[in-house]
């Protein structure tokens, strides 16, 4: 009954599975994975479920013998396809919410994903501080660009603001951490900063996997209130009683093959050279299937 009520204070919106895209189903999918979407957004008003731009996607594969997790982040100006027309994947949930966001994927890159989870950034600030802060070796070019912005960062969450003073590993507070996986500018741009968002994922789930039931139930209701997912109560159930288990050991960013220029219309834009072949790298890096031939469809917008 506590778990029940505490699970009620996600967002749960109502998803019709069947109005989600899947194109393509391949056998190496089966039941042997487990692939949903972790999905970042800037909601000013807590409210996750639609009308916000989505700066961190990041495809989550469990494999669910091995208990292997492998994370891909999807760069936010990456140019796919989306209601027939090439767009930065980043616009698709303000466009048609999760729905459209999912579908999006499953037609660009053959994924079957059904199931997502949406948090707002300053929830991150938060869960770093619960869990008392992240070790991280932070460059000076870094330590700069997170003073910049940590202001902003530490406004909007409500949180005291403590800009960094030195370069190189040290412990990172909730408005820190936060702000050091939103840079980009001048500190590797989009692409370096998915490697910090998923250091600081890993960084963030090593701490929780160590802590006491007492700070994982102060994360539960503190954080589950700006939390959206379709997951059923008895699938996180599910997963939750082998959440230990579970080994995040490989993370990388799509595509893989990589051109960027100033698209008409589109502005600053990521593409894949070509979609075809970066899908078929990225089912060898999440299913460890060599070669990957893609669907007609992925074939089509490559």
């Amino acid at each position: 009954i506590y778990v029940a009520w505490l699970f009620g204070k996600i967002q749960t919106p109502e998803i019709n599975p069947n109005q989600i895209v899947i194109t393509a189903r391949p056998d190496h999918l089966g039941e042997g994975y487990t692939n949903f979407v972790l999905f970042g957004g800037d909601s000013r008003s807590g409210d996750v479920t639609k009308n916000l731009n989505t700066d961190t996607i990041i495809i989550v594969s469990l494999n669910n013998k091995t208990k292997e997790v492998r994370l891909v982040s999807v760069y936010r100006d990456n140019l796919l396809e989306i209601n027939n027309s090439l767009r930065k994947c980043n616009s698709a949930y303000r466009i048609g919410g999760p729905v459209l966001a999912m579908s999006m994927l499953n037609m660009n890159l053959d994924l079957d994903i059904t199931k997502y989870v949406t948090v707002d950034f300053t929830a991150v600030v938060d869960l770093v501080d619960m869990v008392g802060g992240i070790e991280v070796d932070v460059s000076e070019k870094e330590r700069k660009e997170v003073n910049k912005y940590i202001y902003e960062t530490g406004n909007v969450a409500g949180k005291p603001i403590i800009p960094l003073t030195k370069s190189g590993p040290q412990l990172l507070d909730g408005v820190q951490a936060t702000t050091y996986a939103r840079i980009r500018k001048n500190v590797g741009d989009d692409y370096a900063r998915t490697e910090r968002q998923r250091l600081v994922i890993q960084k963030v789930v090593e701490k929780v996997m160590k802590s006491d039931l007492g700070t994982i139930n102060k994360i539960v209701n503190e954080l589950f209130p700006r939390i959206a997912t379709n997951f059923s109560l008895t699938e996180v159930l599910s997963y939750a009683k082998d959440f230990a288990k579970y080994n995040i050991s490989k993370t990388s960013g799509f595509p893989h093959q990589k051109k960027s220029g100033t698209i008409p219309g589109r502005g600053s834009s990521v593409y894949a050279v070509t979609l075809k072949s970066n899908v078929t790298i990225l089912h060898n890096f999440l299913f460890d299937v060599a070669e990957y031939e893609p669907s007609e469809t992925v074939v089509r917008i490559s």
